[in-house]
């Protein structure tokens, strides 16, 4: 059974078209992640994968704890963090913005 960890912590996302690709990247300058999907709406389910991805590879690591430490953050029931990464889904709020593409070009480059 999945188990849902809400993450006290708030992210933000900027998120510009490329003019090349057509392409839609989003940068979460505080994760250090970048993702990229075909349209705006489909750009949700790439932050929520890479979200996913991210705190996954952190628990098998071990290192989760810590890094939600760093942030300011905390997990709201640190008990399941002990359980296979396969069987917790995070949750934790995030907003997008749109802007300028040369606003992310430092953080794709």
């Amino acid at each position: 059974m999945e188990q849902i960890v809400h993450i006290e912590g708030q992210l933000s996302w900027d998120c510009a078209q490329s003019r090349e690709s057509g392409k839609w990247i989003g940068v979460c300058e505080a994760l250090r992640l970048t993702v990229q999907a075909d349209s705006y709406r489909e750009l949700d389910a790439a932050i929520e994968d890479g979200l996913q991805l991210l705190f996954a590879d952190l628990v098998r690591a071990g290192d989760l704890s810590d890094f939600l430490k760093e942030h300011g953050w905390r997990a709201h029931d640190p008990v399941v963090i002990a359980r296979s990464p396969r069987q917790l889904r995070f949750s934790i709020p995030h907003s997008k913005k749109r802007v300028a593409l040369h606003d992310l070009e430092a953080a794709v480059c």
